[in-house]
């Protein structure tokens, strides 16, 4: 933290060199560090009461012990670890769990380890240099590199600080998951999206924990439930019988019944269902349908002259 900020002093000052001529001397560049410094600790105190406070609420409300781990900064993954969401039994959340409390002491330790390695012999020759009027750069510092690699045993710490700062990230990126998704399941994947874009171009997760103090007086859900709610609302509004039923056409099948989805069965609106044969005046009649052409009976038809057709045995008589 610290160094970073001295580097961000530096570089400012340098570019202002370049565009106006004249940058910051030593006491420009103390102020300035001591300013982002004091940012960046209003940052970490409002996370860690956001996050304290609503791990304590939570886990109170779950009636577990030893509530005062919620304002540890590596404890307090104990019991976030316990609030989250169970619906699916595995070992994951619990390994999740281990990852975080193991990781984040890790990068803890190296983060003040490297920041005072890094940070300690520029801060000596910026406070050294209070007195004079000196140009305040990298090259009179002494910085070597945006990360000030001045030795190798230097390199080899700060490679192992983003180490542990990477599987703490994951680690407790998974857990901040599963807890939103028991408590807030409707705006999880929002909540968790929102939190992690925020901690990759701001650097700061303050979003995972303000969403959190936001959950921290409600109960705690069954995700899986939730997802086939979700699932069978989905399949009855726009499954393949879809609009049926929720003030659609009606079922088709109406559990079994098989019904005109247009009418409620009613196959002809407006007709009498029970009415007779649409053939029926065809089947009043006592003859055969074929009767007129039988040699033996029926008229004959009529020629132009008026006269009746002989018969067919008067073709061979």
């Amino acid at each position: 933290m610290i160094y970073s900020a001295i580097y961000t002093a530096l570089t400012f000052s340098e570019t202002l060199n370049e565009i106006r001529g004249e940058g910051l001397t030593a006491k420009g560049v103390l102020f300035l560090v001591s300013l982002i410094v004091g940012i960046e600790l209003l940052f970490l105190l409002a996370n860690y009461f956001f996050r304290g406070f609503a791990i304590y609420k939570m886990s109170s409300r779950m009636k577990m012990k030893k509530l005062f781990l919620a304002f540890i900064p590596c404890g307090c993954f104990y019991l976030l670890g316990r609030l989250q969401d169970d619906s699916i039994p595995n070992n994951r959340n619990k390994l999740y769990t281990y990852l975080a409390i193991v990781f984040s002491a890790l990068d803890l330790f190296m983060s003040v380890v490297t920041d005072f390695l890094l940070s300690y012999s520029a801060l000596n020759k910026i406070i050294g240099a209070l007195g004079t009027q000196e140009l305040m750069t990298s090259a009179y510092v002494g910085f070597v590199g945006t990360f000030g690699f001045t030795n190798g045993w230097l390199l080899v710490l700060n490679i192992f600080s983003m180490i542990f700062g990477f599987a703490y990230a994951i680690s407790s990126i998974l857990i901040y998951m599963n807890v939103y998704r028991a408590y807030a399941p409707e705006r999880a994947v929002a909540y968790s999206a929102i939190s992690i874009l925020a901690d990759f171009f701001f650097e700061t997760g303050l979003l995972y924990n303000i969403f959190l103090f936001s959950m921290r007086n409600k109960d705690r859900k069954n995700f899986m439930e939730f997802v086939r709610a979700k699932r069978d609302g989905y399949a009855r509004n726009y499954g393949p019988y879809g609009p049926y039923g929720r003030g659609g056409y009606g079922n088709p099948y109406n559990n079994g019944n098989r019904q005109d989805p247009y009418n409620n069965g009613n196959f002809y609106k407006g007709n009498d269902q029970n009415s007779g044969d649409p053939f029926e005046e065809f089947s009043q009649k006592n003859d055969e349908p074929f009767s007129d052409f039988d040699p033996k009976g029926g008229n004959a038809d009529k020629g132009s002259s008026g006269e009746s057709d002989r018969s067919d045995d008067d073709l061979f008589v």
